[in-house]
């Protein structure tokens, strides 16, 4: 085969599987078929070239985020074409010693294992090129990632591709008839995973405001009172409209206000007297001021009686977030009487905080977001799937509160409880149900 035709499917491939990240299931399934064909019988160098090119169009995901500066979409698209050429030249160089039958099996490993590698350098940068991401919206599909994460539910996804695309490249049937197997066993696990799940033993009536108010608007609050109150004015009235309707737990999304100094101790204090006023716990993504100097990209949890807790986000995003300083560590916080995590934007794209919070105890995990910058991209869509696939992962309800894009509220299966997708503002009402507390 030409270098030329192994690089058109390599591309094509990339290009199916950014659509099958982005909710095209078949995207997904398709694209590992056509790199394996594309790649078996390349050479060592040859394989570098197509698994960059593929990692690139994968990473296609995020081009139309508009908010990622250039730096960071070097970073991520970098980082994309780097971790696939990785993976694409291993492979390359273990083939040739391999029997045909345990080579799918050996892509799959080395696919998640890179993968993986190239996760950790990154840190909260990582391109989402998991392909367990594209599963959600068939959830049964997707449960195994409480056995295995979102990497086992790659590997799965990985290894029946590789399946059909060894079939269909050696003319053999009997990776085909692997691969639908696995998919039977697949799909059982999932009904049995989804039917073993217990009944919520409690649930708390919430609201998300989705304030949509242009990034412009939020930085320039910064320095103009005028326009932090006229924010604020929109939070407060939508939470009185959402109080009235019952919600006894208000959400506002990452950065809706961003005072400081005496406007901001002035703020919670106006804050903490609605709270009480509505008798509704109220989480409000802020800007919070740091003793030390500095501050956090965080969030004030104010409850009826008075008390304030304070979260911030542990995992800054490099270039993107120059303003913030991290903070110490994941937080817990009593809502409602329950216990609930609180994750900040892209903490929810990895596994690893929502294990944190989950470990500590957590009956429900809300992440406030902002995905202003995401415009319409589908990278809109990316991030609150994987809140989803948090969910399943830990088996805990999951909000995705957004303050542009999309607004969604995912139950312990990743079932979708309530859902927004137009970027426009809205108050979106749900019941946010609560996974048995630790004894």
């Amino acid at each position: 085969m030409s270098l030329a035709r192994r690089a058109t499917l390599a591309l094509l491939g990339g290009l199916l599987a950014s659509f099958g990240q982005s909710g095209w299931l078949p995207g997904s399934l398709c694209a590992v078929p056509l790199l394996l064909v594309a790649v078996v019988g390349a050479t060592p160098r040859q394989a570098l070239l197509l698994g960059a090119l593929h990692g690139a169009a994968d990473a296609l995901d995020l081009a139309g985020a508009a908010g990622f500066g250039g730096i960071a979409l070097v970073m991520i698209f970098g980082g994309a074409a780097a971790g696939r050429a990785v993976v694409i030249g291993a492979f390359a160089v273990v083939d040739t010693r391999l029997p045909e039958r345990a080579r799918p099996l050996a892509f799959a490993v080395i696919f998640v294992v890179v993968d993986t590698a190239v996760a950790a350098l990154q840190g909260p940068l990582h391109t989402p090129l998991s392909l367990g991401s594209s599963q959600v919206d068939l959830p049964l599909l997707a449960q195994p990632a409480a056995l295995g994460g979102e990497r086992g539910v790659t590997f799965l996804v990985v290894l029946v591709g590789a399946l059909v695309g060894e079939a269909a490249r050696a003319r053999r049937r009997g990776p085909l008839v692997a691969a639908v197997v696995i998919v039977g066993v697949w799909l059982g696990v999932g009904v049995a995973l989804r039917a073993a799940l217990p009944l919520p033993p409690a649930a708390i009536r919430a609201a998300a405001i989705q304030g949509a108010v242009p990034g412009f608007v939020h930085e320039l609050a910064r320095y103009d009172e005028d326009a932090a109150r006229a924010i604020e004015h929109v939070y407060v009235d939508a939470t009185r409209r959402a109080a009235a309707r019952g919600a006894r737990l208000v959400i506002w999304p990452e950065g809706s206000i961003r005072a400081g100094g005496a406007a901001h101790d002035a703020l919670r204090e106006r804050l903490r007297a609605l709270s009480r006023e509505l008798g509704a716990t109220l989480i409000v993504g802020a800007d919070v001021p740091q003793p030390g100097g500095g501050r956090w990209n965080g969030a004030l949890v104010i409850a009826p009686d008075g008390r304030v807790d304070v979260v911030g986000k542990v995992g800054l995003l490099p270039v993107l977030e120059p303003e913030y300083v991290p903070a110490p560590k994941l937080r817990v916080v009593d809502v409602v009487g329950a216990r609930v995590g609180i994750l900040i934007c892209a903490e929810s794209l990895t596994a690893a905080p929502a294990a944190v919070v989950a470990a500590a105890g957590a009956q429900a995990i809300v992440v406030i977001a902002n995905d202003a910058g995401l415009g319409r991209s589908r990278m809109s869509y990316i991030h609150s799937a994987r809140a989803r696939l948090r969910a399943i992962e830990h088996r805990v309800a999951v909000v995705h509160a957004g303050q542009w894009g999309t607004t969604l509220v995912a139950d312990a299966a990743g079932d979708v409880v309530a859902r927004h997708d137009d970027p426009g503002f809205a108050v979106v009402d749900f019941v946010l149900p609560l996974a048995a507390a630790p004894r």
